[in-house]
């Protein structure tokens, strides 16, 4: 038997989350923040509070609907 409010829950979770994917001119420039051996990506991970993951040139940042402001 299914239990709906679990779905529920978990599909509530999923509509707070939101992505981002940004392109990159190359590899080279994504490995340049990434760092040697894609070292950076954990901290950036921790640091953000998001998963990013990177497929060629594009970096895709997965977290919570959150409001920032950039200077």
């Amino acid at each position: 038997m299914l239990k709906t409010n679990n779905i529920k829950n978990k599909l509530s979770n999923f509509e707070d989350m939101r992505q981002i994917e940004l392109t990159f001119n190359s590899n080279e420039d994504l490995n340049l923040l990434l760092g040697k051996n894609s070292k950076n990506l954990e901290k950036l991970n921790e640091a953000l509070n998001v998963k990013i993951n990177f497929f060629g040139n594009k970096l895709i940042i997965i977290g919570k609907k959150k409001k920032y402001r950039i200077n």
